[in-house]
């Protein structure tokens, strides 16, 4: 459209289920609906971004160039970028010259993660094509001589189109990486910096004992990762951003995700049906003393009866003293550190208390996701989560 007009997030607290304002305008101020950003369809649609704001014509940028709206690219988080952000890049590859706009969230991504969090982000992009010269910061609301808007070509929840799955085709191919099934894989968190995980290790240990090496993915670049990924004839890893990285596999691996909470990731289903995996099984290994977030955690990890039935079931061996110390009872240190962090996550920062632990508690104490009254689109989450346990 001529004379578009892109808005850099601002803060909202109306509509409930928007994040932040923002996306594009066309020439004459109306709201251009396809440049809104879904998060995933629940039993409503909830979105990223979505929706104008008021300004003054004062504090309007203006620009002869032409430019493709990518996306608000969020906080630079790595899942919410396969999933949430690429979603208009399936163009890039039609109109290869075009500059690139993106905004992003002043709100949770300071200057300084701005400038230090790219670095893969930026390799996963020239990948799929897109040089960094390419890209156009908008920081201020900016008038453009034209703004094209992608259609998105995935909404979680709702569908994924071919061109998505594609994108993702042609960042492996890109990468160089070589498909083989050489080996076994354990893809830990057990090394980042904000680690949520307690008791991860004890999981760990099981893969590793039983021939699986573990990688780091965070000490990786991309082009590491996707080798990594694709060398391996079977795949574990915890549920949650490592879990979307199947999108970067083009092999047919066997995997295995381990749930660290109750609470449902209803991002990797879609993952999961766009992933090339042969097979892919469910296992809970997690105790849950309070309802939690599940990006916000904190989370227990034990070898749970349902992972030792796991186990059983592949033949795999369990050394005794792991057995011993990873299946007792949360001991008082354990216990006393959870609900310090839970406090500090729920108590310190009150919106994380209120969406989590008064939603969570619903979900948890009364239904638990097993009772009658459970909303149609969560039953059919748990029965596709089910189905893939069975590896079916």
């Amino acid at each position: 459209m001529q004379n578009g007009i892109i808005l850099p997030p601002r803060k909202t607290s109306y509509p409930p289920n928007v994040d932040v304002l923002g996306g594009v305008l066309d020439s004459d101020g109306n709201y251009v609906d396809i440049s809104c950003q879904p998060a995933v369809l629940l039993p409503g649609d909830v979105f990223r971004v979505r929706g104008s704001y008021d300004f003054s014509e004062d504090e309007v940028v203006h620009s002869d160039e032409r430019v493709i709206y990518m996306n608000c690219a969020l906080n630079f988080h790595w899942g919410h970028t396969l999933i949430d952000v690429l979603g208009r890049v399936w163009y890039m590859s039609v109109d290869k010259d075009t500059k690139v706009a993106y905004t992003y969230n002043t709100y949770v991504v300071h200057e300084d993660k701005l400038r230090s969090g790219l670095g893969n982000i930026l390799e996963l992009m020239e990948l799929a094509g897109i040089s960094r010269d390419r890209f156009v910061r908008v920081d201020k609301v900016t008038r453009f001589r034209e703004v094209i808007v992608p259609e998105l070509s995935v909404f979680p929840g709702k569908y994924f189109t071919r061109e998505w799955r594609e994108l993702f085709d042609r960042i492996i191919e890109n990468s160089g990486a070589r498909i083989t099934s050489e080996k076994k894989i354990y893809c830990s968190r057990s090394r980042l910096p904000d680690h949520k995980e307690d008791g991860e290790s004890y999981i760990e240990k099981v893969f590793t004992d039983n021939g699986y090496v573990p990688v780091y993915m965070e000490r990786m670049t991309v082009r590491e990762q996707i080798q990594a990924l694709n060398s391996a004839s079977e795949i574990a890893m915890v549920n949650g951003t490592l879990a979307h990285n199947l999108l970067l596999v083009a092999g047919s691996p066997k995997v295995t995700i381990i749930n660290k909470t109750y609470a449902m990731n209803f991002f990797q289903p879609l993952v999961n049906q766009a992933s090339h995996a042969s097979e892919i099984y469910y296992v809970d290994a997690y105790v849950s003393p309070l309802p939690v977030s599940f990006g916000a955690g904190p989370f227990i990890m034990r070898l749970t009866p349902e992972f030792m039935r796991y186990c059983k079931d592949k033949g795999m061996r369990l050394e005794d003293g792991l057995v011993r110390e990873g299946t007792q009872k949360l001991n008082v240190r354990t216990r006393v550190l959870y609900y310090l962090r839970w406090l500090r996550k729920y108590i310190v920062r009150p919106r994380y208390f209120v969406v989590s632990f008064v939603k969570g508690m619903w979900a948890k104490v009364k239904l638990s996701y097993r009772e009658a009254g459970i909303p149609e689109y969560y039953k059919k989450v748990r029965a596709y989560y089910r189905s893939q346990q069975r590896g079916g």
